[in-house]
């Protein structure tokens, strides 16, 4: 009975240090591994952190490189839900107050370099039916050609011409969907030139700008999508 009981009053003492060990230890926690998107200012959802990697770098890594190098960093995302279109404009550009569908660059931008450039605007706009052109407005060295931009096969037109005080160049691109025809269109305007006058550095101001422009312009096209 002796031994009995000491083997009862082991387990008892054994029982109550096992309980007692057990009530001052921390729980364990398991944190799940939960990754986060951050939206950038196009919209687009960036991966995470926490994604895995084939080129050795952390997928952040990779999404900070690639957006530094982004041609549309800062770009603002115009989305016509609408029609069902999209595409990106650099910020600077301003909705003409008179006509939402057109997009101004800065009259002071266009000024900078001296030359005689005053109004630079994109025009979109979609119309129902089949894209037309004017054919009066071509010859043998403008004549419409196809273009593929992003998947999308355009007609590229382009002209130009003087009017009172001034000359215009156009650049205008087209497309047909589902019984619409969707338009860009590029409007360049520059003071035509006084008589007599050494115009050498305006013109060689206005070659720059008119550059730059049309390089926006055809990055602007470059973008656009269809939803």
């Amino acid at each position: 009975m002796k031994i009995f009981g000491l083997i009862f009053a082991f387990v008892a003492v054994a029982l109550v240090a096992y309980f007692f060990g057990q009530k001052g230890a921390e729980p364990e926690t398991f944190i799940p591994n939960t990754p986060t998107s951050t939206r950038d200012v196009s919209g687009e959802i960036e991966p995470s952190d926490t994604e895995s990697s084939t080129d050795g770098k952390s997928v952040l890594e990779r999404s900070f490189r690639e957006s530094a190098a982004d041609p549309y960093d800062g770009w603002v995302k115009e989305t016509n839900t609408a029609y069902g279109y999209a595409f990106r404009y650099p910020a600077s550009l301003t909705r003409d107050p008179k006509n939402s569908a057109k997009l101004m660059f800065s009259e002071e931008n266009l000024r900078e370099g001296g030359g005689s450039v005053h109004e630079a605007t994109l025009s979109e706009e979609v119309t129902l039916g089949k894209c037309k052109s004017d054919e009066a407005l071509y010859d043998s060295s403008n004549t419409p050609e196809a273009v593929e931009k992003n998947g999308i096969t355009f007609t590229r037109t382009t002209h130009s011409g003087r009017t009172t005080g001034q000359r215009y160049e156009v650049v205008t691109y087209q497309t047909y969907k589902d019984g619409l025809c969707f338009k860009l269109s590029l409007l360049i305007l520059s003071a035509s030139p006084v008589a007599g006058e050494d115009t050498s550095a305006i013109e060689t101001a206005n070659i720059g700008v008119k550059e730059e422009v049309s390089a926006v312009f055809e990055k602007i096209v470059d973008d656009f999508r269809f939803l």
